[in-house]
């Protein structure tokens, strides 16, 4: 005990310890169990307690360990008093409280120091770990009371207080609840209710308590903030499913464990929190259990089907004894019902996800219900634009779901993302409720007038924007039209949705996906011959990219006829397909039939009042004058073309005809020119992810290279370019740009 101020009365020292502890004879009584009066004597030194007595004593005056023996003798009369000592100040114990986790905390750096941080902060008293159920929040926030527990000096020397309330739902129980805790005995005779009795005893300590499972308590928040104002060195750290709505509150929304996203191969997996959480879990039940290059792509698909939730991960990992990772994964596809376990330690609320994810959705109104269940139709996010479209939801709404956790906000972006298991259980809701079809008859029409409007500004000024907005949309628009295209009443507007994204996957280099699509929306067959000739349109020219010619001819010819079919009202889609079959005459060395198209192409494209087209078809005539060597007939093509896509704001197709023209200006000889051409052209194709046109580029600094004798920057070119040929899935491409590679010099040895 601390050596400063002696006394030489045990009763008088257990009446000054009393008083630090803010508790009356009474309380201190009750807690102790004696009558009030003979504490009184205790303290007036008129009796010594019993051994249990002094006992009792030990535990409601919060004497820590190292003291008991000490207190005990004293008490019973076996130890001179005067060995007990007290602070110069009123003494308070720590009332650290805190579990602890069998299983270590793995990962979660950031977000610990970044609620350290915030505690950290003066002005900020109260924090809000926000999530859904399942996210890890009370383990989260032990992890930062442990980093707190262990730091010199103590920022909470009055204690770190964990309160567990995941079972309490009425006001009585919430304040004994963290009485208990706070090991502070309520006086059930005082004429203060217990709410006050604990602003009173917290008044004048500085102590972190950690009050966790409080969204079934959210009417008690104002108590809170009243709590604060009392006790002007606590500080709260609270989790919840919902926001508090107190202008105290500072909100930090508990985030998934990161998992990989993108789909390109992972090189080290174990980098991803999410992945480290599934293999230690699953080392519980296997304890063999190892990341390898076998499994590592189950692993990393289940760490994205529950969406890096942590319990989640737990569950599935469970079942490592029983099933392969890939049969897991296979169950996590099929649904929700894998998520369950019986491990006894297990709180029963974390049995299974499915009663997590339903007691979120309990907390909703009827409204509520309808309106979430349709936006979990979104695979990738939604625009508030789009929610209001397929959902019909207004601001307040889209408010209060921010609140309860179950959307997460990207105000920058302006946009709103669900977590896939809740967006699953959503999906089974609205399965349930009957309200599917219409959902996605919604949820399609907003998708089709988002590809019909984003093409028709893809050859202008501001492409930009629209190719990165179906960029974000790709996923929910590959929902929608998978649906679209089950639904044989559907074939006709997923065949308009399939047009309207041709030349997004054009720009954007992705021929074999379009390929797909195609495919499926021509197997469907459309009842409208202007949307048959369409399809057949950008199927031929998809082929042409993936170096198909054969088919992509077939299919020119079946567009072509189509549009003839239609007379005056196809002549503008018959320009386009000549533009498709120019291109193929061109890449079978046909130079004088291409020519001749497009010089067709770009009179049928006048007539039409379509600038954008003549510039196409003017561009390309230049592209065939290089390669037939018709330079001057070509420069100025490519010059005319240059300056109406400058003048339309085609970025895109302007970038294709400068790298032409540095193709004419290699032909010519003038290699600095040339190069300097090529590289300013390269800096727009990656920006739009044509790698088509990239390709030809890079071909052609290659053979700059070469001709400057630089083998090594040659060969660096070459290799790039046969990489994106074959991402592409252009293998006649790819085989051609290694031979030129495999014809250069070796490199020299170091």
């Amino acid at each position: 005990m601390r050596q400063l101020d002696e006394t030489y009365s045990f009763g008088y020292w257990v009446k000054r310890r009393r008083k630090a502890l803010d508790l009356t004879q009474q309380a201190l009584a009750n807690c102790v169990g004696c009558a009030s009066v003979t504490l009184k004597k205790i303290e007036a030194d008129e009796r010594r307690p019993s051994a249990s007595m002094a006992t009792r004593l030990a535990d409601c005056l919060g004497i820590e360990p190292d003291d008991r023996p000490s207190f005990l003798a004293i008490a019973l009369g076996q130890q001179p008093a005067d060995s007990l000592t007290l602070a110069q100040r009123p003494f308070t114990p720590h009332l650290d409280n805190l579990p602890h986790p069998v299983n270590p905390f793995l990962g979660r750096e950031t977000e610990r120091n970044t609620l350290l941080a915030m505690l950290a902060e003066p002005a900020i008293r109260l924090v809000s770990a926000v999530g859904p159920g399942g996210m890890g929040k009370t383990r989260l926030i032990l992890a930062v009371a442990e980093a707190l527990r262990q730091q010199t000096p103590r920022p909470f020397p009055d204690g770190l207080v964990f309160v567990d309330l995941a079972t309490v739902a009425e006001a009585g129980s919430f304040f004994a609840t963290i009485a208990r805790a706070l090991h502070f005995p309520l006086d059930g005779r005082e004429s203060r209710p217990p709410a006050e009795q604990l602003q009173h005893f917290l008044a004048n300590k500085t102590a972190l308590l950690l009050l966790d499972n409080f969204e079934q308590l959210l009417p008690l928040a104002s108590w809170l903030d009243g709590l604060l104002q009392h006790a002007p060195h606590l500080k709260l750290l609270v989790t919840s499913r919902e926001r508090l709505a107190l202008t105290s509150e500072h909100i930090y929304p508990v985030p998934a464990m990161a998992y990989p996203i993108s789909a390109s191969p992972v090189a080290d997996p174990r980098q991803f929190d999410a992945v480290l959480l599934f293999v230690a879990a699953a080392q519980r039940v296997q304890p063999d259990f190892a990341l390898t290059a076998v499994n590592k792509t189950a692993v990393i698909e289940i760490c994205r089907l529950v969406g890096g939730l942590p319990l989640a991960l737990e569950l599935a990992a469970g079942w490592c004894d029983t099933l392969a990772v890939t049969a897991i994964a296979a169950e996590l596809r099929s649904g929700l019902s894998i998520l369950h376990s019986e491990l006894q330690d297990l709180a029963a609320r974390h049995h299974d996800m499915r009663l997590i994810l339903a007691a979120g959705w309990a907390r909703l109104s009827a409204e509520e219900q309808t309106i979430f269940a349709r936006l979990c139709l979104f695979a990738a996010g939604f625009t508030r634009e789009a929610a209001t479209a397929v959902a019909g939801i207004t601001l307040p709404q889209l408010a209060r779901f921010v609140g309860k956790a179950l959307l997460t906000a990207d105000p920058a972006r302006e946009r709103y993302a669900i977590h896939e298991l809740l967006r699953q259980f959503g999906q089974e809701q609205l399965r349930q409720r009957g309200d599917e079809p219409a959902a996605q008859q919604a949820h399609f029409a907003y998708c089709l007038s988002l590809a019909k409007t984003a093409d028709a500004h893809l050859r202008q000024a501001g492409q930009e924007h629209w190719l990165a907005l179906l960029d974000q949309e790709s996923k929910n628009v590959r929902e929608t039209l998978g649906w679209a295209l089950a639904q044989p009443e559907m074939r006709d507007d997923a065949a308009r949705m399939v047009i309207a994204l041709g030349w997004y996957w054009r720009i954007r280099s992705q021929p074999v996906e379009a390929g797909r699509w195609l495919d499926q929306a021509l197997a469907a067959t459309p009842t409208e011959p202007q949307l048959l000739a369409g399809l057949h349109y950008h199927a031929g020219h998809m082929a042409w990219m993936r170096g198909e010619l054969a088919t992509a001819v077939a299919h020119n010819q079946r567009s072509l006829a189509l549009w003839q079919s239609l007379g005056a009202a196809g002549n503008r889609g018959c320009a386009y397909v000549r533009h498709n079959q120019g291109i193929v005459a061109n890449t079978q060395q046909d130079h004088t039939q291409a020519s001749a198209l497009f010089t067709n192409c770009a009179a049928q494209m006048l007539a039409a009042a379509d600038l954008w087209g003549e510039a196409w078809a003017v561009g390309w005539r230049g592209v065939v004058g290089v390669n037939k060597g018709d330079l001057a007939t070509a420069a100025e093509d490519l010059a005319t073309a240059v300056a109406r896509f400058r003048e339309l704001g085609d970025a895109w197709a302007q970038g294709l005809m400068l790298g032409m023209l540095a193709r004419l200006l290699f032909v010519n000889g003038r290699l600095p020119e040339a190069k300097a051409l090529a590289e300013e052209a390269q800096v727009l194709g990656p920006a739009f992810s044509h790698w088509h046109s990239v390709g030809d580029r890079l071909q052609l600094l290659a053979e700059i290279a070469v001709q400057e004798g630089d083998a090594t920057a040659a060969r660096r070119y070459f290799q790039a370019a046969v990489t994106l040929y074959t991402d592409m899935g252009n293998q006649p491409l790819a085989a051609h740009v290694q031979a030129r590679l495999a014809a250069l010099p070796p490199a020299q040895s170091a």
